[in-house]
């Protein structure tokens, strides 16, 4: 997922403009289907603007997690995220905005089940909460990514943070290498968290999906609805 550059700088065509989303054609409506109550609502702050690289090319003006002031609401029950992490560097989303949403705990984005959900739900458990300052979230959020590839939807890709201290700070560089070092080879359970899809208006996967904590036991919600998300072309 990629979001905003600061103004006047030039955007990659894939590149998600979060500040922007709610402007353009696909956030109109987004929950306009009416056969499902599930929805995630995206809050107004994030990582801020950090670089990954995508197949060895620099790929600036990037943004994820942690999704500050986002909520969901799931079988009738508010979700107030302590963690919220984007898992779809290919995709886009909107800030401010609210989208119908299948939620699961099989660690399925779009159809497919990332190989790296378990190193993944570990980062979200043990490392996202304690996190506070945006070159923490972009630490965070480009070990995410690296690790979900080359499953994140673009198979023929390699993403990697960048290491580079002319295209990160050197406190986001600082902060990845001690997370992934950290992870080693811990996992936990692929249903220790929530991995959300944000579905459109005919119910079909079509934004940035997402892996979210909560501080609530899972055992005290109803479990989530089937996913209805088709498998990818």
């Amino acid at each position: 997922m990629s979001m905003m550059r600061r103004p006047g700088r030039s955007f990659p065509l894939l590149a998600l403009m979060l500040l922007l989303g709610p402007l353009v054609g696909p956030l109109v409506g987004p929950l306009a289907s009416p056969a499902r109550a599930d929805s995630i609502h995206i809050g107004g702050s994030y990582s801020g603007a950090f670089a990954m690289l995508v197949d060895g090319a620099v790929r600036g003006g990037e943004g994820g997690g942690h999704m500050g002031g986002s909520s969901g609401l799931l079988n009738g029950n508010t979700l107030d995220f302590l963690a919220l992490y984007c898992v779809d560097e290919f995709s886009h989303i909107g800030m401010n905005t609210t989208y119908a949403a299948s939620y699961n705990t099989a660690g399925v984005i779009n159809g497919q089940t990332l190989g790296a959900a378990g190193q993944i739900a570990w980062l979200l458990v043990n490392i996202a909460p304690g996190l506070t300052t945006q070159a923490q979230f972009q630490g965070l959020q480009g070990l995410i990514w690296e690790l979900e590839s080359p499953t994140n939807g673009a198979p023929s890709h390699s993403v990697q943070f960048d290491t580079n201290l002319a295209d990160n700070s050197a406190a986001a560089i600082a902060n990845y290498n001690s997370y992934k070092t950290t992870l080693g080879s811990h996992t936990a359970p692929v249903s220790s968290v929530f991995w959300i899809n944000p579905l459109d208006a005919s119910g079909q996967y079509a934004y940035q999906g997402f892996v979210g904590l909560v501080p609530v036991s899972f055992n005290a919600l109803p479990p989530p609805r089937a996913l209805t998300v088709p498998e990818p072309a």
